[in-house]
């Protein structure tokens, strides 16, 4: 089986929500002192390392060089997250702090211009741009727990607009009669 953007954008959708299942219930302790707060910090390590993945597959695959330099920003700015992230869970309690907003610009960054690309027609998939900015809008007005939910739903949205997956599409189109 090959795997497609389509394939790792849901990976990253169900990374985000299992995030967000241990997150809503839980209030992560500053510096860790349960398994549930290293669960959450690797999770959410995990799930910005898809979501960077992802990216920088759409990015590889933009045609223009807005779409490109939109999901490039966005895959730098979400691999910083996941850094910090994964720093933060190998260390038990909150590391490299001030690289967190930097990340987060690049992404909201990364969005815009994807955003207005996408107005413009020129990324691809189309709404693309669109549909991340609304999740990143979700995700900060909803915050920590909930917002983890608009970020994964997001990543849903970009794998519908990837398309469906090519085993059911070769499964769906008419057999040819001899």
């Amino acid at each position: 089986m090959n795997i497609t953007t389509r394939h790792l954008a849901l990976t990253a959708a169900g990374l985000f929500a299992a995030t967000a299942a241990i997150d809503i219930p839980h209030d992560q302790a500053e510096p860790f002192v349960s398994t549930a707060d290293f669960a959450l910090e690797a999770l959410f390590a995990f799930s910005l390392a898809a979501a960077t993945v992802t990216l920088a597959s759409l990015a590889r695959a933009a045609g223009a060089w807005v779409a490109r330099a939109g999901f490039g920003l966005a895959a730098a700015g979400s691999g910083a997250l996941s850094v910090v992230a994964a720093a933060t869970h190998v260390n038990g309690h909150d590391v490299l702090g001030s690289v967190f907003p930097i990340g987060l610009l690049a992404i909201l960054l990364g969005y815009l211009t994807l955003a207005v690309g996408d107005l413009r027609r020129r990324v691809e998939p189309r709404f693309a741009g669109l549909v991340l900015l609304a999740a990143l809008v979700g995700m900060i007005a909803l915050g920590d727990g909930y917002g983890l939910l608009a970020w994964s739903v997001g990543w849903v949205g970009i794998a519908a607009l990837l398309g469906p997956s090519p085993v059911r599409q070769k499964a769906q189109e008419p057999a040819i009669a001899a």
